[in-house]
């Protein structure tokens, strides 16, 4: 039993030196590729939802029922009621665009 243990102290000591040794890498954002997206909400059909569907789709967002516990990743809001700590728009056709 003991000879058993002490392979698997070994191996595991190992693994943990080796974990150790790799290092944590460099994860830092490179500025020349970023990612973002654009939606012209004039060619949005008022209700539509195709956007928002695809989005939850591709990432795996979960259907949960209950709207306070919904995940969003992508909803439509006024401007206003989205940030409201921002300052207030200049054009008051922008106030009532949703946010997407």
């Amino acid at each position: 039993m003991s000879a058993s243990r002490r392979t698997f102290l070994r191996v595991i000591g190992a693994s943990a030196l080796g974990g150790c040794a790799r290092g944590t890498g460099d994860f830092s954002a490179t500025p020349s590729r970023r990612l973002g997206l654009v939606v012209d909400l004039d060619r949005c059909r008022s209700g539509c939802r195709d956007c928002i569907d695809a989005c939850h789709a591709v990432h795996n967002v979960p259907a949960i029922p209950d709207p306070a516990h919904e995940v969003k990743w992508v909803w439509t809001e006024p401007f206003a009621r989205a940030l409201p700590a921002v300052e207030p728009l200049e054009g008051g056709r922008l106030r009532e665009l949703p946010v997407p």
